[in-house]
């Protein structure tokens, strides 16, 4: 990694690469950054986060406990008047007045700090200065998991713009670099599909192009995965790709023009605006072959045909007095189309293409495998920090293992339980449990935990409900019995759930 100065601003060194950089160095230090009146303080030690502060109103610990749901505003007012009385820090009177254990306020803390240091990876102008040396004395160590911290800022980033801006010209070659330790990473299936077509011989576009992936996925793939540091452009590129899709589409444009439809699209059509959208849904995730109803044994001619048949009905001239949002998805859907071509109608792209198809289906297989290893790796550090009563931090475990495998029940009701500990979280504890029930209909274990979830929301007949549904598939469960006799409610009568569960121990 180059030497990066120890002063400058965030267009011209991104806040990712900072953070790579100092972490890469084993750097300790202040990182200072400012945007316009707000200030932030990131505190390395040895390359690590270990604690960041702010004087943005919302990054207060006071305001930020209100928003993770620990305390109620009213809480926070009493704390504050105290505060201005007493010069006491916030949290140490948040303990005093029994509002937050000691733990509590710990993990609150942490989560503070993450959160603040999560923050910049918005900011798209600002200074930064390094300072390096020793701490102040009044810094706290409460490290923040560094490949975490990168991953989810990253990823926190949502605007097309930003990733165009962020991203090196289409004609730029794209290469890993000899730093890459893309494996170390939860790569989603779309960055693992980037990744593996990154071999350092093709340019951004055409990595973009042989992905199948819609334009917003690849580019925001690609962004991730260069401010990740997998990925970087080689200084190289190829200039006779410049201006290539437009001059290959031109002919087929003026074709279409002579053949477009005598009748444009109208201002408002409900019944287009859902055709668009369900084009839209299919395409995404296809491959070039599928989004142009061919075959990869299809001629070329073939395939000229048939992307002129779809580009009549998703040209842009078709849409030029319609609604809004009609003429974004078929702008989008005339995108997709035209790269499908633009690939299809080379030979050589598309011999490349044919060759990268093949390969990716065990890439994606491969992939897969890692991102059940790494789904499993989350849970079990989940359960270990739920063991040791950090409910937060086996939230954060939880949500990961369940963003990898979104189809496995344990992962989700695991993370429900974490979620139905923590202050203000029961909806989302609720959203999870749902998720596992929706899974796993008949697990037992499911129902008692949501039945557990509505106590403690005060909904007792709807706890009530999943304790009985509990019971219909495991009569003798101990624990919805247990709790449906502290709510003074009855076992429901049998219903098919309990008869199956009863024939099945016949």
């Amino acid at each position: 990694m180059d030497q990066i100065p120890l002063s400058g601003t965030l267009r011209q060194y991104p806040y990712p690469l900072l953070l790579r950089s100092l972490h890469a160095d084993r750097q300790t230090g202040t990182l200072s950054l400012s945007r316009g009146e707000v200030r932030k303080r990131v505190f390395f030690r040895e390359g690590e986060v270990i604690y960041a502060t702010s004087n943005y109103d919302d990054d207060r610990l006071g305001e930020f406990l209100v928003k993770a749901g620990k305390i109620t505003v009213e809480q926070y007012d009493r704390s504050v008047a105290l505060l201005k009385e007493t010069g006491k820090q916030q949290g140490a009177i948040l303990v005093e007045l029994g509002y937050l254990t000691p733990k509590d306020l710990f993990q609150g803390l942490r989560l503070q700090i993450a959160e603040i240091a999560k923050g910049i990876f918005l900011w798209e102008e600002g200074d930064y200065n390094f300072f390096q040396g020793e701490l102040p004395t009044d810094v706290l160590t409460l490290p923040v998991p560094f490949r975490r911290l990168l991953v989810e800022g990253i990823r926190t980033v949502q605007d097309f713009t930003r990733f165009r801006q962020g991203l090196p010209k289409p004609e730029s070659l794209l290469r890993r670099t000899n730093a890459s330790r893309a494996e170390e990473y939860p790569l989603e299936e779309a960055e693992q599909r980037i990744l593996a077509l990154t071999d350092g011989g093709k340019t951004l576009r055409e990595v973009c192009s042989a992905s199948g992936l819609m334009d917003y996925e690849a580019y925001k793939a690609v962004y991730f995965l260069i401010h990740l540091g997998c990925i970087e452009a080689e200084s190289g590129v190829k200039s006779q790709e410049s201006g290539v899709l437009d001059s290959q589409l031109s002919s087929g444009l003026e074709e279409i023009e002579q053949e477009a439809p005598e009748t444009p699209a109208t201002l408002a059509d409900p019944e287009l605006l859902e055709d668009l959208r369900k084009a839209l849904r299919t395409l995404k995730g296809q491959d070039h072959y599928v989004t142009l109803g061919v075959k990869p044994s299809t001629s070329a001619k073939e395939i000229r045909r048939a992307y002129l048949r779809l580009a009549k009905s998703y040209h842009p001239d078709r849409y030029q007095h319609a609604a809004s949002e009609i003429k974004l998805l078929a702008g989008e859907i005339f995108t997709a189309i035209a790269a499908a071509y633009h690939v299809l109608n080379d030979r050589a792209k598309r011999k490349s293409y044919d060759v990268a198809r093949t390969s990716r289906s065990g890439e994606e297989d491969r992939g897969a495998a890692y991102s059940t290893r790494q789904a499993q790796e989350q849970f079990l550090r989940g359960k270990d920090e739920f063991q040791k009563g950090n409910y937060w931090g086996a939230e954060e475990f939880f949500k990961w293992a369940a963003r990898m495998n979104p189809d496995n029940a344990v992962y989700q009701a695991s993370l429900a339980r974490a979620q139905s500990q923590i202050p203000g979280r029961l909806h989302q504890a609720e959203e999870a449990c749902r998720k596992a029930i929706a899974l796993e209909p008949t697990n037992a274990e499911h129902h008692v935990l949501m039945g557990k979830i509505y106590g403690k929301a005060g909904l007792h007949s709807r706890a009530v409900t999943q304790f009985q549904e509990a019971l219909n598939w495991e009569p003798e469960h101990p624990a919805a019995l247990k709790e449906l006799e502290a709510l003074g409610a009855k076992k429901a009568s049998p219903s098919l759930g309990d008869w199956l569960s009863r024939k099945k121990g016949k």
